[in-house]
């Protein structure tokens, strides 16, 4: 524990020696904390001025901005991040587009509140927010409709990760289930099938289950070994639970006359 500045002094000494990028940052942060405690205010401004690049830096500057309700400094700060890591940190661009949607909240500014959450909603990796909910909220209902379809439209042309995901949530908050079916039959894998069954079981079951038996025989086809086999026998009970005994049965006598020699795909269909 350090208690003297001379003692301080040394260890800033020790500090400015470190290299590796990684390890500088975190040099920075601590020799901050002791120019905090030991030098003055004016060295400590400096200090924060020459190294604000650093995100860890940045990010305690801006909450104490915030926490003072200094918004200019915490936009400013915010707005240079951007800037800054645009290019080469994509994550903390959104940890700084995050600040500025706090600031338009704490200012209730309904504009760069819907400005800032639907660039964020957009790009929805790791949310800090519920960025539907917030866009909802001070959007006008009669906009709201024509405000999605925008998105989708947008994040359709643009196709970037998770794009798909994100319109299905779209589907699923708005409770559109046809567009959600037609969304599940251009990918009709068995997780995906199984991941829409809790929305579409009401009124797509019969479709359902024929999805998961075009699935179940391609798979098996393709596959070989008791641990694929173990995959198909659960997505086969997963089509009984929907009601599909039936289709289930047709299958098993199917795969019995298809791979007699399959023994462990006989042993695990014997299980069901």
């Amino acid at each position: 524990m350090v208690e003297k500045e001379n003692e301080a002094d040394v260890i800033l000494g020790c500090l400015d020696t470190v290299s590796g990028e990684y390890e500088m940052k975190q040099a920075q942060s601590l020799k901050l904390g002791l120019l905090r405690r030991f030098k003055s205010e004016d060295d400590v401004e400096k200090y924060v001025g020459q190294h604000i690049s650093n995100a860890s830096i940045r990010t305690n500057e801006i909450e104490k901005a915030f926490k003072s309700n200094d918004f200019d400094r915490v936009i400013q700060l915010s707005e240079d991040g951007i800037k800054f890591d645009r290019k080469d940190k994509p994550g903390l661009v959104k940890d700084w587009y995050n600040w500025l949607l706090k600031v338009a909240q704490a200012q209730r500014h309904t504009q760069k509140i819907i400005e800032y959450a639907r660039l964020l909603f957009i790009d929805n990796f790791y949310p800090q927010q519920d960025y539907y909910q917030i866009l909802k909220d001070h959007i006008d209902a009669e906009n709201w409709g024509a405000f999605l379809e925008e998105i989708i439209t947008e994040t359709s042309a643009i196709k970037r990760w998770g794009y798909l995901d994100l319109i299905r949530q779209i589907y699923i908050k708005e409770e559109w289930w046809e567009r959600l079916f037609v969304m599940l039959k251009l990918n009709p894998s068995m997780e995906k099938i199984e991941q829409n069954e809790e929305y579409l079981a009401k009124e797509y079951t019969p479709e359902l289950i024929g999805l998961y038996s075009e699935r179940i025989l391609d798979y098996i086809a393709g596959s070989v070994g008791r641990s694929h086999y173990r995959t198909a026998c659960k997505y086969l009970c997963r089509m009984m639970k929907l009601g599909g005994n039936q289709e289930v049965n047709a299958l098993i006598e199917f795969f019995r006359k298809q791979y007699p020699q399959r023994k462990a795909l006989i042993d695990e269909l014997n299980q069901i």
